[in-house]
């Protein structure tokens, strides 16, 4: 095998395999994360293997699992996050200009 296509299959299998176990920690709260760490050593195996002996539908439905669930993750969350501290941040200064006239008043 070249060095190219082998690259190429361990990148592949690599962002199947994080998206996976990305998956995996939604269905299993446990404060161990080591066993994330156990998971992924037979599942990367396994991305591999999809990869370079399975058809291609295998691996690329894999493969889009991981990465909707990555990109869930970066961008929607991230999003999420950005709006609610925008909607912080109104909702604070709207509060201290209607504090800075009420103690003007007194």
């Amino acid at each position: 095998m070249e060095i190219d296509v082998l690259l190429q299959n361990v990148v592949i299998a690599a962002f199947a395999c994080v998206g996976l176990i990305e998956v995996v920690k939604n269905f299993l709260k446990t404060e161990k994360k080591w066993i994330f760490s156990l998971i992924m050593i037979p599942l990367s195996v396994a991305c591999y293997f999809a990869c370079v002996c399975l058809p291609g539908w295998v691996i690329g439905g894999v493969l889009t699992v991981g990465v909707t669930q990555l990109c869930y993750q970066t961008i929607v969350q991230t999003f999420q996050a950005v709006v609610k501290m925008i909607g912080n941040k109104a909702a604070g200064v709207a509060g201290n200009i209607g504090g800075k006239d009420e103690e003007k008043d007194i």
